[in-house]
Formats: structure tokens, sequence, C-alpha cells
């Protein structure tokens, strides 16, 4: 991995219950034994997503399409700067796998935290009655 992707992996490999397995072709990421992103050695984070958690990312920027291939999105490395966008990505799909079932986080503040809009939110953790920091039981 170069210099550029490595800070990528670093982070999202030592997320709760991620296994990182490295090929020719870059990393994949799995959670539950589910992929749910995969930073190639070129610099392109992938990501598996549903047809509304899609255009919800296309809408708010978080990825772009991958032309011909609806099922995924994708977001491209071409510099340090663009770190913060592909772990951003990256950290949308786990909550996709992880978020409905996953509890050990406040819902509110990781998706306040990570820009995420009202309709990013619903479809990642579902519909929040209540305010900010309000958990469900």
């Amino acid at each position: 991995m170069n210099s550029t992707l490595a800070p990528i992996t670093h982070r999202v490999s030592r997320w709760s219950g991620v296994d990182t397995d490295s090929s020719h072709d870059g990393e994949t990421f799995r959670v539950g034994g589910r992929t749910f992103a995969h930073l190639s050695r070129r610099g392109s984070l992938t990501v598996p997503t549903t047809p509304a958690l899609r255009d919800q990312l296309l809408t708010d920027g978080f990825a772009d399409s991958v032309p011909g291939v609806p099922a995924l999105v994708r977001y491209r490395v071409r510099s340090p700067a663009d770190v913060p966008g592909a772990i951003r990505l990256a950290r949308v799909a786990y909550l996709q796998h992880t978020g409905s079932r996953e509890r050990a986080f406040d819902a509110d503040t990781h998706l306040r935290r990570l820009g995420a809009s009202t309709e990013l939110a619903a479809l990642l953790v579902g519909p929040r009655a209540g305010g900010p920091g309000e958990t469900s039981a």
C-alpha cells in the first residue's frame, strides 16, 4: 500500500469487528463476514450498497457512481487531501453493515461528525424520532 493509502487501511482496520484481507489488488474490509469496502492499490475505494443508499451517497457527494455497476459506489484517492473523504465513505459503509445492530456508539453524534444528511442517517440507522443524543432501547 502506498503512503497515501496507508492511513485509510490503518484507520479502517482498527474499527470494532473489522477483518482486513490483503491481496495483489488491494485491501478488502469485512465485518461480520461481509465485505463492506475494498481499497484498490490504485486508490479507488469501492463500496457495495443498496439502491436507496447509493442514491443518497451520490446526492450528498460522499461518492461517485461506478459506470455499469449500480450496486457499487466509489471514492478516488488521488492525494493525501482525499484521505478523509475515503475514510468517511468507509465509515458509512461500515455503519450500513453494523449500525442497526451495534449500539456501542451514539448514532446522532456519530452521524453528525460524518456530516451525514438527515436522509442518509435515516437510511443507516432508521428514522430518529428523538432529538440529538437520544438512543433507542
